[in-house]
């Protein structure tokens, strides 16, 4: 560039100079920067033979001015001043580029949280740009480009995860609870229904073909890990199948807080009237009651024969009901109490009271997503953290809510799990 200057080019030449100089070195280290060339470089009697002298002056800070060193015959460009603390940039000097080069700007990664509490976060990262920079020669203006500031989604050239639930409408909405929050952090997915009993995903996840799926803490101790005794607890249960997952390279993740398993319900007009609480009360009525039960329960050694041995409960009649019709039927007063699902969206209600099991002759049917040691080092850290968020949020006062909308409403489960994840602030990160 001095040399051009030295052989008279016009002040138009050092104006081009100039420009494809800003524009190479994409902006000024420390943002905010304004300058401009002094007067003396618009006359061609003051270029030829003379100094090209500039400067540019940074944001107000504490840092110290830095003076370029420069080669002889050249005025060296004052360095911006530096700031002291995270925003301001230190002047540079002239000994690692030529007299009036401009810098190249870096790209700063910034952590943000625009993520729900409890949720993982999702950094940034902000390029170019070097804040309000205009410089001026010969009647033209350049600005510097706009920086623009890109999320980093963790999923991102991460293995694909295959999704899997079983065929009822609950395990729908959890499937695609899982399936969508892993989208929005940028993980790649697939979602296959109904996909067997208790059984056959642990055949899948082990031949891996299967990467996460929602079981119940009940299920999976008696069914996947031959547990052949009940829990009085969550812990207790939760830890025995922690147990016989990890023996197998398997890991459950953090349970739900709501739990489906059996219970029965009376009408809350009836449980007040006889001040019922629990099967414990149930069981001492003076008079029998009617008790609606599947006829699998009934058979010999079904849960109506465990019910009789734990608590003394003998009903005075068992009427067979159809899953779901037994609302009505209570309703109706057809029958004083009926078995039920803990999760079934008409316990809502407040006209139906579910008596409590403190012998646990239900179990403990909390959800447990179920993936590989495998999965979890290949996914990193926020694969856990996401899942294990969703599954903080799910009370049995939201699945409730997530049953009804799916049964009764016929929404779409994935509309259904879309909604609640925006609700509890979860929204699409990668838009």
């Amino acid at each position: 560039m001095i040399e051009h200057v030295r052989r008279g080019r016009s002040t138009r030449s050092l104006a081009a100079l100039l420009s494809a100089t800003l524009l190479a070195g994409g902006g000024l280290a420390g943002c905010g920067l304004s300058g401009s060339l002094s007067p003396s470089t618009q006359r061609d009697s003051a270029i030829v033979g003379s100094t090209v002298t500039g400067s540019f002056t940074g944001q107000t800070g504490s840092g110290p001015t830095a003076t370029a060193t420069t080669a002889p015959s050249t005025t060296g460009v004052t360095g911006p001043v530096g700031t002291s603390g995270s925003t301001g940039a230190t002047g540079t000097t002239g000994s690692t580029s030529p007299p009036g080069a401009l810098s190249t700007p870096t790209t700063t990664p910034t952590a943000t949280s625009t993520t729900p509490p409890g949720a993982p976060t999702v950094p940034t990262a902000t390029t170019g740009g070097c804040g309000s920079l205009t410089t001026t020669t010969g009647g033209a203006s350049l600005l510097c480009p706009t920086p623009t500031t890109t999320t980093v989604l963790p999923g991102t050239g991460l293995p694909t995860i295959a999704i899997g639930d079983q065929n009822t409408p609950e395990q729908f909405v959890l499937g695609e609870l899982y399936r969508i929050a892993l989208d929005d952090y940028g993980y790649s997915t697939t979602l296959a229904q109904n996909i067997g009993t208790p059984t056959t995903p642990v055949q899948a996840l082990e031949q891996g073909t299967l990467d996460l799926y929602p079981a119940y803490i009940n299920q999976w101790d008696t069914s996947v890990a031959g547990i052949g005794r009940g829990f009085r607890s969550l812990r207790a249960a939760y830890g025995a199948g922690q147990h016989y997952a990890a023996q197998h390279h398997l890991e459950l993740l953090a349970p739900t807080r709501f739990y489906n398993t059996d219970a029965i319900a009376v009408p809350t007009t009836f449980a007040r009237a006889h001040r019922l609480r629990s099967l414990v009360d149930l069981a001492a009525m003076v008079d029998p009651v009617s008790l609606g039960t599947p006829l699998e329960y009934s058979q010999p050694g079904g849960l109506l024969s465990t019910l009789e041995q734990s608590y003394g409960l003998v009903p005075g009649s068992t009427p067979q009901i159809d899953i779901g019709s037994q609302y009505s039927e209570l309703w109706s007063g057809a029958m004083q109490a009926a078995f039920v699902q803990t999760t079934d969206w008409q316990l809502s209600w407040p006209e139906y009271t579910v008596l409590r099991d403190p012998m646990h002759v239900f179990g403990v049917g909390n959800v447990v997503p179920v993936t590989t040691e495998q999965v979890v080092a290949a996914e990193g850290p926020t694969f856990t953290q996401l899942i294990d968020w969703i599954d903080s949020k799910l009370t049995m006062k939201a699945i409730r809510r997530l049953n009804y909308l799916v049964v009764e409403r016929n929404e779409q489960p994935s509309d259904v799990a879309t909604a609640f994840l925006a609700r509890n602030g979860l929204v699409p990160l990668g838009q």
